[in-house]
């Protein structure tokens, strides 16, 4: 009993391939990456696809998924693109095949040219071979539709197209002997017209014929996406007589994959008769990824199919004669070929009797998740020993964590009890280290704002604070001043000289005695310091080098008129002077970022974050607490800016996002908020490229070269020609595109763009 349980479980299926797609536009559709496959069950995977070009080149059909996206493994690994993630896929199952598509239903205009060509046809070879040797794929699927006729309106053709491709093959293979090579097959008898199955097989590993394609948009009634058998009542085209026909014509079954697709077709406006099989219709459904630009194709990926079949509005329908499922929505007319649980074990069980060589699924990525998925019930039916230690592993993995959990808990109680209180302990002590630590840190600057209010209030708020409010303010002030002078002895470098803390906390400093120190010119130039901080910060955010902040910090202080001379250095190195200095200062700029000598006329600056870089400084006259400050917060801004820039560094998914934005501003157009994405809009893009990061954050990021107009569109300024009225609602126009302006946004664009309003 065992030993025949043993038997069932371990079906001779074993033998034949599982097939999985996976097309980069995956990752704009919902952010998928080769690191989200399953390659568990599969024996072959196909990235589609990559371009053949009118030279006879072999490029990647989507530079930023194909080589840039960086793409994020569960064991941490990261790559650039999914071509580079092959080698990490063939790490974790060495024995999978990974092949790379050529071509495609929009990609086979320049086969036929290419082919008939030995200089191209060599190209041809050694670009395609390059990419194999480059990233680890095994091999090609050459998708080529369709040699001789049929196929794209600007498809290329002749009629020695399968003689060119048959030394096409006899070439490549001299040159790859060990690539794999899969072509795919027309269900439609006359784009197979010519094929000479024995002569090519010698090339061919394997035949994909497409099973999916029976009905479709371009039919003229519904009918079944991908029937396994005729209907006698019904005598059209079906799998099962594509088979027989080219068996017959010499094509050994074990080389017959059938691609079945886990995308359904739906028809719009159509009759109840039959649950809507065979009737007219009037267009067809908006389908999962159809946007304004593709127009309608119909196709529902099967993780939306799966939402419609749990409606009760649905009607589930199987046709006996032809094995296939379809839905019909007597509510909105909707009729829907998919494949279904039934109809693919059918087929399964038809290729097991046929002794073909297996299915493949196009595309995984549209694949329903579990066991209810076409990928899942192959590996089940053709693999259920696999298939079952799968299941427990997985099993396993899910409550390892919790058995673990459950027995060490017991043990763990006391222990973690005592360990909590000390814990809790040591962090309440911690805790209030940081916070004294971070005040001690921003102490000084604040202190130096209550100082510059107390001096120079601006006038808006001066008018509106009472006498007693002044007052308050001024003794504030004064006790400000007294707390910065007693704190600078404690953060300045060792070198200058130091008064006790105690000695100077108690001297009678007040806010007039600073009044008294500054000259009227000065007090008129502390409303100046904010504007001028804000200067400096502009020109410093313009670079993330170091080097070149420096040297923008250094030619911003020679243009001061209280400096004399500045000096910038790099470890012992002059790299630039400007004025009247001395030679390089003695002390080594550790400390505050700003560090004043004894009698207050020189200074440098100087952090850990601005490397070996120094600044060294000479005043017209000793600095006021005031100056002191304003040269402090110059210091801290290049600093502020050099942390903000590391955290960004740390993100680079984020960065690669941004750098999309910043590479095209003179091109962008607008940016569309999208449910979980935002899509870019582009004068050099036929199609948008979609990102991660949100309106939001990206606004943040451009404030000056995007404008919010609503709530989901961020707008290029400089690219907008006017703005049109429709009905009661506004729109920007942009180059061929129209943007809706939400109302909230109406007063504010009006007001800084009024010339939009005008044209």
């Amino acid at each position: 009993m065992i030993l025949s349980l043993l038997s069932s479980l371990c079906y001779s299926g074993a033998d034949k391939a599982i097939v999985g797609y996976f097309p980069f536009w995956a990752y704009y559709r919902d952010g998928q990456t080769l690191a989200d496959v399953n390659i568990r069950p599969l024996t072959h995977l196909i990235y589609a696809s990559a371009i053949l070009n009118d030279t006879g080149e072999v490029v990647p059909a989507d530079q930023y998924t194909d080589l840039t996206n960086v793409i994020i493994f569960d064991s941490g690994e990261r790559v650039e693109g999914n071509y580079r993630a092959v080698d990490i896929l063939k790490k974790q199952k060495p024995d999978l095949a990974i092949l790379l598509t050529i071509g495609g239903w929009g990609q086979s205009q320049n086969y036929s040219t290419v082919l008939r060509d030995k200089n191209k046809r060599d190209l041809f070879i050694a670009t395609a071979v390059q990419l194999k040797n480059q990233y680890g794929f095994d091999g090609f699927e050459f998708d080529w539709r369709y040699p001789i006729t049929g196929g794209y309106e600007k498809n290329s053709k002749s009629p020695d197209d399968l003689k060119n491709l048959e030394i096409f093959f006899q070439e490549l293979k001299l040159e790859c002997p060990d690539c794999h090579i899969s072509v795919t097959l027309s269900e439609q008898a006359h784009n197979r017209h010519g094929w000479d199955y024995p002569l090519l097989s010698q090339y061919i590993d394997y035949y994909h014929i497409l099973t999916a394609t029976f009905h479709g948009a371009w039919s003229l009634r519904t009918g079944h996406r991908s029937p396994l058998y005729v209907d006698p009542a019904h005598p059209l085209p079906a799998i099962a007589t594509v088979v027989d026909e080219v068996v017959e014509q010499g094509l050994k079954p074990e080389k017959i994959i059938l691609r079945v697709a886990a995308v359904a077709a739906g028809w719009e406006n159509v009759g109840s008769n039959r649950g809507g099989l065979f009737q007219s219709f009037d267009g067809v459904s908006l389908g999962t990824w159809d946007e304004e630009n593709s127009g309608r194709t119909g196709l529902i990926a099967h993780k939306e199919l799966s939402k419609l079949l749990k409606n009760p509005d649905y009607e589930q329908h199987w046709d006996e004669a032809v094995k296939a499922s379809t839905l019909y929505n007597p509510k909105t007319k909707q009729f829907i070929s998919y494949e279904s649980k039934e109809s693919l074990h059918h087929k399964l069980t038809f290729i097991q009797d046929k002794d073909l060589g297996g299915v493949a699924v196009w595309e995984v990525a549209s694949d329903v998740d579990g066991a209810d998925g076409l990928i899942a019930v192959t590996f089940g039916y053709f693999r259920s020993f696999d298939a079952f230690l799968y299941r427990v592993q997985k099993f396993i993995v899910l409550i390892a964590p919790w058995m673990t959990m459950a027995l060490v808990i017991w043990a763990l109680t006391t222990l973690l009890y005592k360990w909590s209180a000390i814990r809790k302990k040591n962090n309440k002590e911690l805790d209030t280290h940081k916070r004294v630590r971070y005040a001690l840190r921003a102490l000084p600057q604040h202190l130096d704002q209550i100082i510059y209010l107390s001096i120079s209030p601006p006038p808006s708020l001066a008018e509106k604070l009472s006498a007693e409010q002044l007052k308050a303010l001024n003794l504030l002030a004064e006790k400000s001043v007294i707390a910065r002078n007693s704190f600078s002895p404690l953060t300045r470098i060792p070198q200058i000289g130091r008064t006790s803390f105690e000695q100077q906390a108690t001297e009678s400093v007040t806010v007039e005695a600073f009044k008294e120190n500054l000259s009227d010119s000065t007090i008129a130039k502390a409303d100046e310091a904010l504007l001028s901080l804000e200067r400096f910060t502009h020109l410093i955010s313009e670079t993330n080098n170091l080097e070149k902040m420096m040297e923008t910090m250094f030619t911003f202080l020679s243009g001061d008129f209280r400096v004399k001379g500045v000096s910038l250095w790099n470890e012992e190195e002059l790299m630039g002077q400007s004025g009247e200095m001395d030679e390089h200062p003695d002390y080594d700029g550790q400390g505050e970022v700003l560090n004043v000598s004894d009698d207050r006329v020189k200074a440098m600056i100087s952090n850990p974050e601005m490397g070996g870089y120094q600044i060294s400084l000479e005043f017209q006259s000793p600095l006021s607490p005031s100056e002191e400050a304003y040269f402090r917060g110059l210091g801290n801004q290049v600093i502020f800016a050099r942390q903000q820039f590391r955290e960004l560094a740390k993100q680079p998914q984020l960065l690669l996002e941004l750098y999309e934005i910043a590479r095209r501003k003179d091109k962008l157009l607008f940016i569309k908020g999208e449910k979980g994405y935002s899509g870019i809009h582009s004068e050099d893009l036929k199609e948008p490229i979609f990102v991660f990061s949100r309106l939001r954050a990206l606004r943040m990021y451009f404030p000056e070269l995007l404008v919010q107009v609503h709530r989901s569109y961020l707008i290029n300024p400089a690219c907008v020609e006017g703005v049109v009225k429709k009905d009661t609602s506004y729109q920007l126009k942009m180059r061929g595109h129209f943007v809706p302006i939400a109302r909230s946004f109406l007063s504010r664009l009006r007001a800084e763009y009024p010339h939009w309003f005008s044209v």
